[in-house]
Formats: structure tokens, sequence, C-alpha cells
């Protein structure tokens, strides 16, 4: 499914990656109702976003987008979506709010979490999650599927954890897509500089916002790699490499580089944060530019 960039609850025009999917076989029960497809991706997201509190944790959320054969002509037919994980926690989408008829799915980019799960859902369940379509009749159609982890095909752990998680850690865990670290973010002469660091290399591509003083979106960079060519944008280090290793980036922007909302500029700017993805295991695939997993960074505020 090709998706468009998201910052709090906006959407631009710029984005091309895919959602990761899984396609569908039978379903439990006979019905006139078909899933055909599974979207869904991951993400890690640092308290900041929600303007939370020093104590908050880094969460993790789930998107799903469940793709349901004519769901036009049996809309009706449905009363409650549900996911469940492997334990019996579940999700329920609202098939009359939460739906897009046109792409014909249920679900969205809603961010659903488990707070009974863990401390601030900062572990989640991938695998043997399962959609449960409940028509108005009482009947069920289910489908069993599970999410790859980050930078794999496959999914061979049944849980993925955020920096904020505690507890034990099992070889049936896998660290999410980690967060960037910016360490310095200055504006000056008109040129926003901002250093930062990646440490995790199943980091595919990348992106960075911009907030105003109500921290509200007003505008991103363009991707730090292209989707086809691969190219590198000058504006990161020269256009050498995204260092994903730890090393230093440094990128620095110029009004004209900086995709903005109506009206507003780089002097509007008070605060950055950068958004990275996986996607490295589609390279050489058709699904080229797909993803499962994205992590949000913590709010940095810019120096002038």
């Amino acid at each position: 499914m090709n998706v468009k960039k998201i910052f709090f609850g906006l959407m631009t025009t710029i984005m091309l990656l895919s959602l990761g999917s899984v396609g569908v076989g039978a379903t439990e029960k006979k019905s006139n109702i078909k899933i055909n497809k599974i979207d869904f991706y991951v993400e890690n997201i640092h308290p900041s976003y929600w303007d939370a509190d020093d104590e908050a944790k880094t969460r993790l959320h789930y998107n799903f987008f469940i793709y349901i054969e004519n769901l036009k002509e049996v809309i009706d037919q449905i009363s409650v979506v549900k996911v469940f994980d492997q334990h019996d926690n579940s999700w329920t989408i609202d098939p009359k709010k939460q739906l897009d008829l046109e792409k014909g799915f249920v679900g969205g980019r809603e961010r659903w979490y488990n707070y009974s799960f863990t401390d601030e859902s900062t572990l989640i369940a991938i695998k043997d999650l399962k959609v449960v379509v409940t028509l108005v009749d009482g009947s069920e159609v289910v489908q069993s599927f599970s999410i790859p982890e980050p930078g794999m095909l496959n999914c061979t752990k049944n849980y993925v954890y955020s920096e904020g998680y505690r507890g034990k850690i099992s070889p049936n865990h896998v660290q999410a897509l980690k967060l960037a670290e910016i360490k310095e973010a200055k504006l000056s002469k008109n040129i926003l500089t901002v250093n930062f660091a990646v440490n995790d290399k199943r980091v595919s591509n990348g992106y960075l916002a911009l907030l105003d003083k109500d921290k509200k979106y007003i505008g991103s960079s363009d991707w730090f790699v292209k989707e086809v060519s691969k190219e590198i944008m000058f504006a990161l280090n020269k256009g050498k490499d995204l260092y994903i290793n730890n090393k230093t980036n440094v990128l620095q922007l110029i009004n004209t580089q900086i995709g903005f909302e109506e009206e507003k500029t780089i002097s509007d700017a008070r605060y950055v944060l950068i958004y990275l993805y996986d996607g490295l295991q589609f390279d050489n695939t058709k699904d080229a530019g797909s993803f499962y997993y994205i992590s949000v960074s913590e709010l940095k505020p810019i120096k002038f």
C-alpha cells in the first residue's frame, strides 16, 4: 500500500514507501466477507512526541490495515473488527469510523498500544496475531498473521521491545527499530544544522521533521536516501552516506530544501525530530521501498 508521510495526524505528499503486508488464505467460516490482505507497521515513539513528562517511557504502537473484498458493498454486514495477540489482548477497530472505503480497508494509522501487557507498551507481541471480523448475524471471519522482525522478511521472535523496556530479555525478544539521537540542532544565518547519530544497521531511510513553538508540524526535509537511485541527499554529510554505525551525521538545510506547510518558513521552526525506517530487507525485490518499522526520535529544541 502506498502511503504518505504523516506527522501528528497530518499527511504530506512526498512519501513513496509501502507498508509491510501479508496475503491471506481461506477464512475460518464460510461467508461473503473475505479478507484479502493485512497491512501493518510498528512505531517506536519517544514520549516527548506526546509532550509527556520525564517519567514516561518510549512506547510501541501497532498500525493495522485490514483489506476486505468489496468493502463498500459489505460494510453494513460488519459489526466490529478486532485484532488479538497471543495473550488474548485485543484492539477494536470501529468499521463505521476507522476505515477507508475508497482504498478498501478498515483500521488505519491509529497507533494502538498495550498497557495491560507491559508498563507503557514497551513490549508488544508480533507473532501469532489474528484478526476477527464479527458480522451483524454473529458469525465470524478469522485470519491469523505475524509481523516480521525489524529488518527481516519473516518472524522468528515472539516480541519486540523499545528502549523503555525494563523487563527480562529472552531469545524470543528482539529490539524494535532504534531511535535516532539528535545531539544538536542550531539555526544560524538561515542555515539549520542538525547533528544526529543512528546506531542500528537495520535502518534504511529517514527524514527530519520541523515543529513550531506549539510543537505543531510545519515541514520536513526530503528523504535522506532517494528511493530508486539510493543517492544520498547532498545536505546530509555532503552526500557521502547515511551513517548507521553511531557515527555523527551532519544535516544542513536552507529554507528551499524543506517542504513547509503554507506560509511557514525556517524562522518558524523551534523543534526538530527524526523519523527512521527499516526496509533494507526489501531491496532488490518487487516490494522495494516497503517497511515494517518506524522510530520517532526525541523532540530537540533548536538553538539560535
